[in-house]
């Protein structure tokens, strides 16, 4: 049953053909669809861009399995995903590169931080790992900086010179 109601504003062309309304391209407000009674939400086409806007409270978007985030027509290539009680995915041309697990995040390929920007780890920050485009550092707030190794230990300069060598149950050169 179709009930007519006064609140949704439809300007411009209207066509309802095949199920579908349809309006017509705007150069402005009056082609969109509005829910309630002060235009809370809208939802309209503009030439090149479409806008879903929310004027009061929250958004939400939900879905019982994934919301996703198609590129083009919804074709196959993702965007983004977000999986109902689960992970959050993000991509880059149809490439997971970055989704959060029960455990934190991880990040699929390289991690790139512009200079002086920094790696925080530890609740007071205890570990900082940063570059500021001359010298990088390493500086530990707490504790022993202990480094782990099954093999020896070197510290070279480039990649051929050793500058220090610690041989497991051996040396230190």
């Amino acid at each position: 049953d179709v009930v007519d109601d006064t609140s949704p504003q439809l300007g411009g062309d209207l066509d309802t053909n095949d199920n579908a309304i349809r309006c017509s391209d705007s150069n402005g407000t009056n082609n969109q669809i509005t829910f309630g009674d002060s235009n809370d939400l809208q939802i309209r086409h503009q030439s090149n861009s479409s806008y879903i806007i929310n004027n009061t409270g929250n958004l939400n978007i939900g879905s019982n399995n994934e919301v996703r985030i198609k590129g083009g027509n919804d074709v196959a290539e993702s965007m983004a995903i977000f999986k109902d009680n689960g992970a959050v995915e993000l991509y880059y041309d149809n490439s997971k590169k970055f989704e959060t697990l029960s455990t934190g995040a991880k990040v699929n390929g390289d991690l790139h931080l512009p200079d002086s920007e920094q790696i925080k780890l530890g609740n007071g920050d205890d570990l900082i790992i940063g570059h500021n485009g001359t010298n990088s550092t390493i500086q530990n707030q707490t504790g022993n900086l202990r480094i782990r190794n099954a093999g020896s230990f070197q510290v070279t300069k480039g990649s051929t010179e050793n500058m220090i060598v610690a041989i497991p149950d051996g040396a230190v050169e």
